[in-house]
């Protein structure tokens, strides 16, 4: 199968101007980075004109809304919050060996390697703007802390001197 241009697909399905497009060739030639990347900079597109654009070029599912609710933190626990941040990767759905990751770049294979082989299973990408990603990344993981926060304020309130005397005291076995 032939991938169409991003360029090409940003033109006839986003509305860029074909200017815009030849103008931001130029630019990545001399300066570097990908096509879509430009184009953001240049104000020519969004990035989530990109991300869906990317999503007609591949056949990947495109993300529009994060449902922050709908994502167990559990997900996250293995995925340090750094890399997820570096390589904009999400996991928002697991089971069974397999688990929806959303991303920014379906086309960082090394970063989707990691997640799999951290997950222990295959991935299935789910594409998004890089803000989304970040955003929904800030959310899961500060719901995280805050479940973690909570438990440690019921072990608090929890009489750890009973707990402790307990596991202490020997249980006799002629009793």
């Amino acid at each position: 199968m032939i991938r169409k241009p991003i360029g090409e697909i940003l033109v006839q399905s986003h509305g860029l101007a074909r200017e815009k497009l030849e103008e931001a060739i130029e630019l990545q030639k001399t300066r570097g980075g990908r096509l879509g990347e430009v184009l953001v900079t240049l104000k020519a597109v969004t990035e989530d004109d990109v991300a869906k654009a990317l999503c007609d070029q591949t056949g990947l599912t495109y993300l529009a809304e994060v449902r922050i609710d709908a994502i167990d933190p559990e997900l996250v626990k293995d995925i340090p919050i750094n890399f997820a941040k570096q390589f904009f990767v999400l996991p928002i759905q697991g089971g069974d060996g397999c688990h929806r990751v959303l991303v920014a770049d379906p086309f960082d294979l090394a970063a989707l390697d990691s997640v799999s082989a951290i997950l222990k299973g295959r991935i299935t990408p789910v594409v998004s703007s890089k803000q989304k990603v970040t955003d929904a990344i800030n959310a899961v993981y500060d719901k995280r802390a805050r479940q973690a926060e909570s438990v440690m304020g019921d072990l608090e309130e929890a009489n750890l001197d009973d707990i402790a005397h307990e596991l202490e005291e020997p249980e006799d076995l002629l009793d």
